[in-house]
């Protein structure tokens, strides 16, 4: 029986690797990208996670892209669909996670950003209420403690169902600013 999960062995050259620009390791991170595995595909994205500040020097733009949108497409799909809470809002949250790494990201990448953000629309504008709900509570309520992030959804406003999701998280966000003075 073939291993479908790549080891902390496998993982720990890589991380010590893209401290110094290795090819070859991007190489092994594009080859966990491609796999039809789950825990290959969840290894690559926390390795994108930790070292996404040095992503441009080892992989294309559109490369990282590819997989993110596909991930997270992915998990939306088969955790929104059963709506099963626990698995929803873990998949939320390593979004929320995942759009704040490539928000530190110079120069920001955002075809990565415009494309997660995308998906949560099609998220929120299909979703069952309850699925609605836990992307709000989950990933957009923390992205929108940020203003700056915020603002990046400001066309929400102009959807009907897109505008209930952003005033919640708005709202959420805004109390945070003012409990931390962030002006």
């Amino acid at each position: 029986m073939e291993n479908n999960s790549p080891k902390a062995t496998e993982r720990e050259p890589f991380q010590k690797a893209t401290q110094s620009g290795s090819r070859a390791e991007a190489g092994r991170l594009c080859r966990w990208m491609q796999s039809p595995g789950p825990d290959f595909q969840d290894a690559a994205l926390q390795v994108l996670l930790k070292r996404a500040h040095q992503l441009p020097e080892l992989l294309e733009t559109a490369e990282i892209h590819n997989f993110v949108i596909a991930y997270f497409g992915r998990r939306l799909r088969s955790s929104g669909n059963a709506i099963r809470g626990t698995e929803l809002k873990r998949t939320a949250s390593a979004l929320a996670e995942t759009f704040l790494a490539f928000t530190d990201v110079e120069p920001v990448p955002m075809e990565i950003l415009n494309g997660l953000k995308e998906l949560a629309a099609e998220t929120v504008r299909r979703g069952h209420p309850a699925v609605r709900e836990i992307l709000v509570e989950h990933c957009l309520e923390k992205l929108f403690e940020s203003r700056r992030i915020a603002a990046m959804f400001a066309d929400w406003q102009e959807h009907p169902v897109l505008a209930a999701a952003h005033r919640q998280a708005l709202a959420w966000g805004e109390g945070f600013w003012l409990k931390t003075r962030q002006f």
